[in-house]
């Protein structure tokens, strides 16, 4: 008897342990790894057009990403007398920009992230925004233009990678449904020797499983997805 409520609680145990393992990979490894629809900054490779030299200082001029540079067609970093800033070329018929700004030093670690406004005083250029001392190179992406969000290139969805997560999220699911539908032949050999569970059959458990873990998976997308879309807020 005694042998018996061990392998039961044993049982349970592993079946908890297996749930949790699924939580966790469906709703938080995966995602990570497939569903990267939020803007995560990373080394940018803009190209320098220009250098200036100045008696304190010197300055660059770069092209920003493709789908920023008909709007923001130039920046440059100026370091003079100490301070660093960054300074925008624009189009002529922006009135009014705001614009999202991560520095990265020369070991590409991010120093911090700077949210602008800019009323544009000035046709066709922003005002100065000072950097910190040790910004090597930034990212920049506007938010808004001319008070309208800009969401150009702004989410990146993979269609192999939302594949990817729903079949793995399938396989899983049905794994854990072999799980479940091991454990309840268990506790009915234990509390009732069988009673009618094991009539259920494993094909309907595998068929409720995959129902369930396609909703699920659904549900997870659909958070991911208003996550992604945050980022112009």
């Amino acid at each position: 008897m005694i042998q018996t409520i061990l392998l039961y609680i044993l049982q349970a145990v592993f079946f908890i342990c297996s749930m949790i393992l699924y939580v966790f990979l469906t709703a938080r490894f995966l995602p990570h790894l497939l569903l990267s629809f939020q803007f995560s900054p990373s080394r940018i490779n803009d190209r320098g057009v220009r250098k200036y030299l100045f008696p304190k200082g010197r300055a660059i001029v770069y092209l920003p990403a493709p789908p920023v540079r008909p709007y923001i067609q130039q920046y440059i970093l100026s370091d003079n007398n100490g301070e660093r800033f960054l300074k925008c070329k624009l189009h002529p018929n922006i009135a009014s920009l705001r614009y999202r700004i991560f520095p990265f030093d020369a070991n590409d670690r991010p120093l911090q992230v700077l949210d602008v406004e800019d009323p544009v005083r000035t046709p066709g250029y922003s005002h100065s925004v000072p950097l910190p001392l040790s910004t090597a190179y930034i990212s920049i992406t506007p938010l808004e233009i001319n008070d309208k969000p800009f969401r150009a290139a702004r989410l990146h969805y993979s269609a192999v990678k939302i594949l990817i997560y729903l079949l793995s999220t399938a396989i899983l699911t049905l794994l854990e449904g072999l799980m479940f539908q091991q454990c309840l032949i268990f506790m009915a050999d234990l509390l009732f020797r069988y009673s009618d569970v094991v009539s259920v059959g494993y094909g309907y458990t595998l068929f409720r499983a995959l129902g369930i873990g396609t909703v699920y998976a659904l549900i997870v997308l659909f958070t991911h997805f208003i996550k992604g879309s945050r980022i112009v807020q």
